[in-house]
């Protein structure tokens, strides 16, 4: 059975690029030949126009010393996702380069269509929402899937006339998952289809999995041991780390890159450069804390059982992590701002014979909804 898999781009995203690869591999372990949409991606002049007059704002009335440009270019982005792009181009199969109007091609030469996982149903990310509700394959007997859709958010975003179009689209879906929890009432109150809540693709594998990707490329050994994955910088989050610091004899590492293009821009590229993907996954494994405002980087805490904190990250989407963490029992361990965490948190432990009984159900589950559904 061939499956095309129509998710967001795969670029400078650890969490984008593993829940794709793990959604592949577990399709291929099923005897499935799934491939992925390589789909060009193109900032609107919108966009473009709003991003350079936020700048402009910040540069000469703030003073604040950042490039006015902060999109980057094709070339760029292939110095700054090189780590990425190699890690893509070696375990994930895709197409190449099209545009969604070149979608409707693929709909007679596949036996099923999968969307997700991540933010691939948040509107105010993706500018052609109709296309991730499938809408070039709606014509020729395939299966239409939704795997682990994320809308990333607490409250409906959707006009009413999207909101129409989506719903006629998702009824012709044979079958549909979402992650997080509100998403299933979403589906129904909004689209009146039937969804159920199942695990991000991350998670369909297990920990092995991910530690055999590292040993073949013989990634060296971590610089530290308290795992510092934080996507968006803030004094407060700085409060948080220097307060972990000063209770915990852990030595502080990160696995991003030296520096940010937002902030620096083309003149430092090479200190822009993302780690690879398996020295990525080689943080988790030695780590013995995390603390991260991700959420795959509190799925790769659960994964590899680190205690951890998460900060919850409104910006990225809040929902995803509550969902996942009440999945798990470990509420406790979100804050939101550097007065919620105390030394008592901090040192709690997390009962991970428990962590790993729930992980073992959902993945049960979660594989069950795509067996029946594709075989």
């Amino acid at each position: 059975m061939k499956i095309g898999i129509l998710t967001l781009k795969l670029g400078d995203n650890y969490g984008g690029i593993l829940q794709n690869y793990a959604l592949q591999l577990f399709l291929k372990e099923m005897g499935k030949d799934p491939f992925t949409f390589l789909i060009e991606k193109k900032l609107s002049w919108r966009v473009k126009l709003s991003s350079y007059l936020y700048r402009c704002f910040r540069v000469y009335i703030l003073r604040d010393k950042i490039p006015l440009r902060v999109w980057r270019k094709k070339d760029e982005d292939e110095i700054i996702c090189q780590n990425m792009y190699r890690f893509i181009s070696q375990n994930i199969t895709m197409t190449e380069e099209i545009r969604f109007a070149d979608l409707y091609l693929y709909s007679k030469k596949i036996d099923a269509v999968i969307v997700g996982s991540d933010q691939v149903w948040r509107y105010k990310y993706v500018a052609n929402i109709e296309e991730y509700f499938l809408k070039s394959f709606v014509s020729g007997d395939l299966k239409r899937i939704a795997y682990a859709a994320s809308f990333g958010v607490d409250k409906w975003e959707f006009p009413l006339r999207q909101t129409r179009r989506c719903a006629k689209l998702a009824h012709t879906f044979q079958a549909i998952s979402v992650r997080e929890s509100n998403g299933v009432e979403f589906c129904k109150q909004y689209m009146g289809v039937k969804a159920v809540h199942l695990l991000d693709p991350t998670m369909l594998l297990k920990q092995s999995a991910y530690i055999s990707l590292v040993e073949k490329d013989k990634v060296p050994e971590s610089k530290g041991n308290l795992l510092v994955y934080i996507l968006d910088q803030s004094k407060d989050k700085e409060k948080i780390l220097d307060f972990m610091k000063s209770r915990m004899d852990l030595i502080p590492f990160t696995v991003m890159p030296a520096k940010r293009f937002e902030n620096v821009g083309s003149k430092q590229l090479d200190q822009c450069v993302y780690p690879s993907v398996t020295t990525w996954l080689r943080g988790f494994m030695d780590a013995k804390y995390v603390v991260t405002d991700s959420f795959h980087g509190t799925v790769f805490s659960i994964i590899f059982n680190k205690p951890f904190i998460a900060i919850g990250n409104k910006q990225r989407g809040l929902m995803r992590f509550v969902s996942l963490l009440k999945t798990f029992g470990l509420e406790e361990r979100l804050i939101y701002s550097s007065d919620q965490l105390t030394e008592e948190l901090l040192k709690s432990p997390i009962n991970f014979e428990e962590i790993n009984r729930i992980h073992d159900s959902e993945r049960f589950r979660a594989m069950n909804f795509l067996h029946k559904v594709l075989d």
